[in-house]
C-alpha cells in the first residue's frame, strides 16, 4: 500500500478525537510516488500510535497536529508534529523505555512508543523525538 494512503487511513481512525478535542489536522504528502516496503498494518499502527500520543500531548486544548511525508534521497520520512506542552530532555530519554507513559490520564501503559520504535527499527528505520 502506498504510504500516503496508509497514513490517511491510519489517521482517519482517530477523527472522532480530533473533533472531540477541537484539534486541527494537517496532512501533507510528497509529490510523486513513494512506496515503503514492509507490513502495512504494522506501519499503520506506528502512525496511529504516534498521532494518538500527539493528541494526548495537546491534552484537551484546541491544538494542531501536522502529519507529513517527505522523500529524501531514496528514503521516506514521516513527520508528526503537534503544538502540545512539550517534553523535557530528561523525559525524552525515559519515554524510549517500555512502561513509561507521559499520559496524565493514565489511560496508557507506556508500550506504544516502545512497540512503534521496535517496528520501525525492524523495517530498517528509526524514530526521533524532538521538543
Amino acid at each position: 500500500m502506498a504510504h500516503g494512503r496508509l497514513m490517511q487511513n491510519s489517521v482517519s481512525m482517530l477523527d472522532y478525537l480530533f473533533v472531540k478535542n477541537g484539534i486541527a489536522l494537517e496532512m501533507r504528502k510528497t509529490d510523486g510516488p513513494l512506496r515503503i516496503m514492509g507490513h502495512s498494518r504494522l506501519r499503520g499502527f506506528v502512525i496511529m500510535n504516534i498521532v494518538l500520543n500527539a493528541v494526548h500531548a495537546i491534552n484537551g486544548n484546541a491544538g494542531r497536529i501536522s502529519v507529513s511525508i517527505e522523500k529524501v534521497n531514496s528514503h521516506g520520512i514521516s513527520k508528526i508534529c503537534d503544538n502540545g506542552t512539550g517534553i523535557s530532555r530528561e523525559k525524552i530519554e525515559r519515554i524510549r523505555n517500555p512502561f513509561t507513559s507521559l499520559d496524565k490520564t493514565q489511560n496508557g501503559y507506556g508500550l506504544g512508543l516502545a512497540a512503534s520504535r521496535a517496528i520501525v527499527e525492524d523495517h530498517g528505520g528509526g524514530i526521533q523525538v524532538k521538543s
